[in-house]
């Protein structure tokens, strides 16, 4: 167990990840499983996927904790790892937001594009993924004010027309049974009404259903004769 600096270098580039540790060997392996998992910043993924896995150096050991930070600042500026390498921010802590925050996949202006893309209501979510990069689940906790809320405080009017637009339907996605010629069995509510489904996904959302159990229901798969009530017509 090693208490000090060390850099991450990846074997193709001479830019490098600095940090400090407690237990070096324990932060190494950690970094490795958040490069597997997915959920490091994003200047590393990116490296992950150009170059592979990192090769751990230790630059200084047998320190006090008390003088990491101060011995991790200064090896910042000596490798410049910021400006011109993998480290997304000059804290210690994880206690930034957007990209100064270590665990941020995206950059700021990544999400601000998507944020932009969220404001026109024809941009389907999918669609915003495949143009940005940035995940599908990402855009959605984005749309519903889940996730990344610095963009409130700097755009506050957009924000604001952001939230007004919950709730309101986005176009259809070219996926939907409807435009793949799909047409479902009319379904009914406990309550006897009957309703047309063209999007499953949809439907179930403004109806408090599942997804999954929906669509097998519809598709009058064996032991799925009713959801929550809700039978083939």
């Amino acid at each position: 167990m090693t208490c000090g600096i060390y850099l991450l270098k990846f074997i193709g580039t001479n830019k490098v990840y600095i940090g400090q540790s407690v237990n070096i060997e324990y932060r190494y392996r950690k970094h490795l499983q958040k490069l597997r998992n997915g959920s490091h910043n994003y200047k590393m993924l990116k490296a992950f996927e150009d170059y592979g896995e990192p090769i751990l150096q230790i630059l200084l050991d047998n320190l006090c904790k008390e003088e990491l930070s101060a011995a991790e600042q200064e090896a910042f500026a000596i490798f410049n790892c910021i400006d011109n390498g993998f480290n997304v921010s000059r804290e210690t802590e994880i206690s930034g937001t957007g990209d100064k925050n270590p665990a941020s996949k995206y950059s700021n202006e990544k999400i601000e594009e998507v944020f932009f893309l969220l404001l026109d209501l024809n941009n389907r979510y999918k669609d915003i993924e495949e143009k940005t990069g940035v995940s599908l689940s990402t855009v959605r906790h984005i749309s519903n004010s889940e996730a990344h809320l610095w963009l409130k405080e700097k755009y506050p009017a957009e924000y604001s027309e952001l939230e007004k637009s919950k709730g309101l339907l986005r176009q259809q996605s070219t996926n939907s049974a409807e435009s793949r010629g799909i047409l479902y069995p009319q379904i009914v509510s406990p309550e006897g009404v009957v309703y047309t489904v063209k999007n499953v996904a949809q439907f179930a959302r403004e109806h408090n259903l599942d997804n999954s159990s929906l669509s097998k229901v519809l598709k009058k798969r064996p032991k799925y004769l009713s959801h929550k009530g809700w039978k083939i017509r």
